[in-house]
């Protein structure tokens, strides 16, 4: 399969996703897995290659929506931090979350209890944040959707949180009670990083 990324505004439910070079992508996108590292740690593999010049961004209007990754473990483990990227901010006060919910068919299930949340300040360089779970989060095997949520924010419409883009499909919510749904096939590049559970 290829796919051409030419150069475009879409905007899709305050999702505003550009590419301002033409880039090819060969091969079929590879499903994402939580795979076993050095040292017994995992983290999310298949990132994706980053895609040059592409972004997604979030703006006054995508408070309260999620923008992320399904993910398929193979074995349980222990979450031990999250990582992302921002690659610029205009937005004041911004406040996302990351959200992790167990898939079960259409359905999906809550598995943090203490809300994972980062302050954001406002940057025109690439910032990345790492968060670490105040409580112990297991996942079972299965497949998880991993998200960012814009939780708040005191900005202009005009104003945007921007993240940069890889290669790799993206789901998306509206709400937190709203179905899942296909975004795309570039990601902003969630990665979750673990511990084998021996039992």
């Amino acid at each position: 399969m290829i796919k051409y990324l030419f150069t475009f505004i879409i905007c899709f439910s305050s999702y505003v996703l550009m590419a301002q070079e033409p880039v090819i992508i060969e091969g079929d996108l590879i499903p994402a897995f939580v795979t076993e590292g050095d040292n017994k740690l995992k983290k999310l593999s298949r990132n994706g290659i980053r895609i040059p010049m592409a972004c997604v961004s979030f703006s006054v209007e995508s408070v309260g929506k999620e923008l992320g990754t399904v993910i398929e473990t193979k074995m349980p483990f222990v979450v031990s931090n999250i990582t992302f990227s921002v690659a610029e901010n205009q937005m004041q006060n911004a406040e996302v979350s990351v959200k992790i919910y167990k898939i079960y068919e259409e359905n999906l299930v809550n598995v943090i209890q203490i809300p994972l949340r980062q302050n954001i300040p406002i940057t025109e360089d690439m910032l990345s944040f790492r968060i670490i779970p105040q409580q112990r989060i297991e996942l079972e095997s299965g497949k998880y959707f991993i998200g960012i949520r814009l939780e708040k924010t005191v900005a202009a419409s005009e104003d945007k949180m921007i993240f940069p883009l890889y290669v790799k499909d993206s789901y998306a919510r509206d709400s937190e009670k709203a179905p899942l749904r296909k975004f795309g096939g570039a990601n902003i590049g969630l990665t979750v990083y673990g511990t084998k559970i021996n039992k």
